[in-house]
């Protein structure tokens, strides 16, 4: 069943997508070439997200309507806050809104969505997950909402070339689904089954945009699919379906690039509003590698650190030592893409 519904998730969106490409809605949300953080040559439309949007809500309403399907309170909660910010995301694709409207937008999801896993936290006995202890105290639950709302937009901020946010978090979707349907935990079925929708509505998407970018995501289907899967991340781990770290290694290659291009702007003197275009995934492909290589070594990258992380967890390594090993790891490979990339081509 879980492969069905995957199914029906990708054939509605991969179908929504082609009857937008040819409607006035393409029209109206197109990508600009000319933006300083473009690497697109041409005018390609930015319908992806709406696309994604009508292939998990109608296969997760086929779902419901089987009767053989429910989800807890706070999955509820997560689902209708990602359709929350997929509709203010798509007015920002049309209308380009303020970014204090924005933020505003990001941190009341994440804040709702930490209360409704606060109360679900408080009613459970004492949990050894990191999540279960991170939300017990208002230090823990400041650090979660801050971390919710940066994954958000560091997936947003790394929607810039074909495929490479897309084929990351189907790695990530695909990694967390398996592990969450081999778990005895009992929200492992319907986590397995989401995370198998949301997977399959990606991968209509990719279908249009690897190799060739004939559309794009847009804000629309970023910023919600960052904040799905930060918030599925926790509450997985607040479930004992996996230790926060597998997530943590799977969404690594996205945050740590943008983390650290974020970082090296600031010391250097930059405001980290200002649209450029130096992320090292950008840097990459203006050093000759092709969209497709770059985001087939991304999601390499984070297919390969999910493993690495089961396999701590299973040698008995703790969450914090694994996720403070997935920081060395990414902080040691920023070093050095930084010191080849400037050899080739100096970039602020």
């Amino acid at each position: 069943m879980i492969l069905l519904w995957s199914a029906s998730s990708l054939f509605v969106t991969a179908l929504c997508i082609m009857v937008m490409r040819r409607s006035r809605i393409a029209a109206l949300l197109v990508d600009d070439p000319v933006k300083p953080q473009s690497a697109h040559v041409g005018v390609v439309p930015r319908i992806g997200g709406i696309a994604i949007a009508c292939g998990v809500t109608s296969t997760l309403g086929l779902m419901y309507a089987s009767a053989a399907f429910r989800l807890a309170t706070t999955l509820q909660t997560l689902l209708y806050l990602v359709g929350a910010l997929c509709v203010v995301s798509a007015l920002d694709d049309w209308k380009s809104l303020p970014p204090r409207v924005r933020l505003a937008a990001h941190f009341a999801a994440a804040a709702v969505v930490l209360l409704a896993m606060v109360q679900q936290a408080l009613a459970l006995p004492l949990s050894a997950s990191l999540t279960f202890h991170l939300l017990t105290n208002s230090i823990g639950v400041a650090f979660v909402l801050l971390a919710i709302v940066w994954t958000t937009n560091a997936v947003n901020f790394m929607d810039g070339a074909n495929g490479i946010v897309g084929l990351s978090l189907l790695a990530l979707l695909v990694s967390l689904g398996a592990i969450a349907a081999w778990s005895p935990q009992s929200a492992g079925s319907s986590v397995a089954a989401i995370c198998a929708v949301f997977a399959g509505a990606v991968l209509g998407f990719l279908w249009f945009n690897v190799p060739a970018g004939k559309v794009f995501l847009g804000d629309a289907g970023s910023i919600p699919l960052g904040f799905f899967v930060a918030t599925l991340s926790l509450y997985g781990n607040l479930a004992g379906l996996w230790p926060l770290s597998v997530p943590v290694w799977l969404l690594a290659p996205l945050v740590a690039d943008a983390s650290f291009t974020l970082a090296r702007r600031v010391a250097g003197g930059y405001s980290p509003s200002t649209p450029h275009a130096t992320h090292y995934y950008q840097r990459l492909i203006r050093s000759g590698w092709p969209h497709s290589r770059t985001a087939a070594v991304y999601a390499g990258l984070s297919l390969s650190g999910g493993l690495v992380g089961v396999a701590l967890q299973h040698q008995g390594t703790s969450a914090i030592w694994s996720m403070t090993m997935a920081v060395a790891t990414y902080t040691a490979i920023a070093l050095i893409l930084e010191r080849k990339l400037r050899r080739s081509a100096p970039t602020p």
